[in-house]
């Protein structure tokens, strides 16, 4: 038992030692000690040597130790030839022999090497809005992605952005996730990179319309159909996270919204014998509202109108009916852009019709009213106005009443005396007492005074041309 366990301590020993002294391939010519990577490189360095530039050099493989050099002038034909050596133990990690070479081939480089650490961005579509925040049917980010045959890993952090209104799917509840390059190439099993849309997250209008061309049936009626659509998306603002296991958003400010209306008009119109002309219209209107981080709602109505339009151009009878939401929000006016809006430049608009002549009608009150009360602007024609002798103010003596400089009451200032009177009836005597009344008036007085002050102000107003 010693002698194996001694024998087995000889050999890593053995192993030891010539791990440490091990040394990598390498070639050299008979004779000289330079050392080369291959027999090729040997050879050359060897050749050029002894003939100097412009030496022909010539190596042949003999076995994976050995190969020969031939070495002459680029002017001769002949030359010296040499045996080229392969010595040490193995090739340096990672690389490989290569027996047609005599070289240590390095391991090829991967093609994605160049990709780790680079970060990538991917939309993620997450399920779709069922209601107050709900998600349905979600669909966490995957683990690892797949752009230009390269794999992506997830960082493993939270959405950098979440949105909703995209590729027409207005209920989608989309993620924008990071990625990062690991080097390694795709094996197949990945998802693919979608990279998040320019628009997503940018409020946008889109309006469009036309109209088929005019197609006469075999009765002489001409009929066409007009499609309009209008849609207007703001993506707003959006948070979302596990909230009890469940995957739920809200929505912040401003808050997501998207109006998508689209109204089909089809015209039939009939010229009659006498010129008069019957005209059919079926109006189809489709409207999508979504708000917040709650699912959409679509509501239709088909409304049907007929006119009768007179010979002499003058509208006939008039008939409507509708089905459906034929009752559902009001028609949004069209938005108009307005620039002109001080009073020293004319308004131009464009846009809804009535509402321009709205803007129109305000401007002009506005700047009236800016003009009726700019005394600065106007001071000069004002006093221009005021000339002349009529507007002069001359100054004048007025003598005061004298009631008003001499006395301060024209009450008599003692009251009279009590009044007596006999009754026939009995010889019964009465008497009449003044004091109370003279009392009252005496309290009275002061206030009679103040208007009579106040009437004499205004005459001696109205002596000057004042109203």
């Amino acid at each position: 038992m010693r002698g194996i366990l001694k024998a087995f301590v000889l050999l890593v020993g053995f192993i030891a030692v010539h791990a440490a002294f091990a040394v990598d391939y390498y070639w050299h010519v008979q004779g000289d000690s330079a050392h080369y990577s291959d027999p090729s490189s040997a050879c050359d360095s060897w050749g050029g040597g002894i003939y100097g530039s412009g030496t022909v050099t010539t190596a042949t493989r003999v076995s994976d130790d050995e190969w020969s050099c031939n070495a002459r002038p680029s002017s001769g034909s002949l030359g010296i030839t040499r045996a080229v050596f392969r010595a040490g133990d193995f090739c340096p990690s990672g690389s490989t022999y290569n027996s047609l070479t005599g070289a240590c081939d390095a391991p090829e480089q991967s093609p994605c090497e160049s990709t780790v650490g680079q970060t990538i961005s991917h939309q993620h579509r997450l399920g779709d809005f069922t209601g107050a925040g709900q998600v349905g049917g979600y669909i966490p980010p995957p683990g690892v992605l797949c752009s230009n045959s390269c794999q992506y890993s997830s960082t493993g952090t939270a959405a950098s952005n979440v949105f909703r209104f995209v590729d027409n799917n207005p209920n989608g509840v989309f993620g924008v996730y990071t990625y990062i390059g690991n080097g390694v190439q795709c094996t197949g099993g990945e998802s693919g990179v979608t990279a998040p849309s320019s628009t997503a997250m940018t409020p946008s209008t889109d309006k469009s319309s036309e109209c088929s061309n005019k197609v006469t049936d075999a009765e002489g009626r001409v009929s066409y159909i007009c499609t309009a659509a209008d849609v207007f998306k703001d993506p707003g603002s959006v948070n979302c996270g596990e909230v009890s296991g469940k995957f739920r958003c809200y929505s912040k400010t401003p808050i997501p919204h998207l109006t998508d209306r689209e109204v089909t008009t089809e015209v039939s119109e009939k010229t009659n014998a006498d010129g008069s002309k019957d005209i059919t219209t079926t109006t189809t209107t489709t409207t999508t509202n979504c708000s917040g981080v709650n699912s959409c709602s679509t509501t239709t109505s088909v409304s049907n109108g007929s006119d009768h339009i007179n010979s002499d151009g003058s509208q006939g009878s008039q008939s409507s009916s509708c089905e459906g939401d034929c009752e559902g929000p009001e028609e949004e006016q069209e938005s108009s852009k307005v620039s002109g809006e001080s009073c020293d430049v004319s308004v131009a608009c464009e846009g809804d019709a009535i509402q321009c002549a709205i803007l129109r009608q305000q401007k002009e009150s506005r700047c009236q009213t800016e003009e009726l009360y700019d005394f600065e602007s106007n001071k000069a024609a004002i006093d221009g106005v005021l000339q002349g002798e009529q507007f002069q103010i001359t100054e004048q003596e007025v003598q005061a009443p004298s009631f008003i400089s001499e006395a301060t009451s024209f009450l008599p200032k003692s009251c009279p005396s009590p009044e007596s009177a006999s009754l026939n009836t009995g010889g019964l005597n009465v008497s009449l007492e003044f004091q109370p009344l003279c009392d009252f008036a005496e309290a009275l007085g002061p206030l009679i005074v103040i208007v009579a002050t106040v009437f004499a102000s205004l005459y001696v107003g109205r002596a000057f041309g004042g109203e």
